[in-house]
């Protein structure tokens, strides 16, 4: 992707250029600039870790290209707490075998036209949605979006909260990693066994009951019952209270399942 392909979606973008292979071309990752390129570990300059090193691999085929809008929902230390969905972004899209460039905007908006965007990742964050805490712009946007979207933690709730669901404070806060059991075979849990750990950060839930049901059936339950993964009936929309950015190897899994629907 040249420089045009990178400014056609506006400031702020960070194109990132994923999932090599053998070939003919090479090319040079500029992790920070315009262009990240990211191998698979066998090919990494010195290092095991598919996260935030430069690389170089051989590169032969076609990249699919595809645009994600990342929603930033934090309130404090909001560009580093986003930082590291950029990362796991990147290694996602290795596993999805893609070619991905990402736009951040706040959840206060504007957000930009369907047109400019193929899929949507909505953050967590420190607000409380049965607070009030959630942007009235952000409600609308996930009522009537039609693209992709994967709501993460707050963004789950948000979604949930958008369609009608009940959201309230749980008794305890869950903090760490907790065992979540999936409740179907929906493809975004492809190759994940029925029950999975993925860590936790959340005070708040997503109620079971008819307000959620109308709109979402339930992929995901802790041990407890308590609803881990939503997905909307009609369109593809998605929801997990769970931190998969946080959750090494399963998250990264996850998100290239997602990546996949698109």
């Amino acid at each position: 992707m040249g420089a045009s392909s990178a400014n056609s979606f506006g400031a702020g973008s960070c194109p990132i250029l994923e999932h090599p292979a053998p070939g003919s071309v090479l090319k040079r990752s500029m992790v920070g600039g315009l262009h990240a390129v990211l191998p698979t570990v066998p090919f990494w300059n010195g290092g095991a870790s598919p996260l935030g090193r430069s690389a170089i691999f051989l590169y032969n085929t076609p990249m699919i290209r595809k645009k994600m809008l990342l929603i930033n929902c934090y309130r404090e230390e909001a560009e580093k707490k986003i930082s590291g969905y950029r990362d796991w972004l990147r290694a996602g899209a290795v596993a999805a075998g893609l070619e991905l460039t990402v736009r951040d905007v706040r959840d206060a908006g504007p957000f930009p036209g369907a047109k400019d965007f193929d899929a949507v990742v909505v953050s967590g964050s420190q607000k409380m949605v049965a607070a009030g805490e959630v942007e009235t712009g952000l409600l609308e946007f996930l009522k009537y979006n039609r693209r992709p979207l994967l709501g993460i933690c707050y963004g789950h709730q948000v979604l949930a909260a958008a369609f009608g669901a009940i959201v309230k404070k749980d008794a305890v806060k869950h903090l760490g990693d907790e065992d979540v059991r999936l409740l179907g075979r929906h493809e975004l849990f492809a190759h994940l066994p029925p029950v999975f750990k993925m860590r936790e950060s959340h005070e708040e839930i997503v109620m079971r009951g008819r307000e959620l049901e109308k709109s979402f059936s339930l992929q995901a339950e802790n041990g407890s019952g308590l609803v881990e993964a939503i997905v909307h009936r009609m369109v593809p929309l998605y929801g997990v209270q769970f931190h998969p950015e946080k959750s090494g190897e399963p998250g990264i899994r996850l998100l290239g399942n997602f990546l996949k629907l698109i």
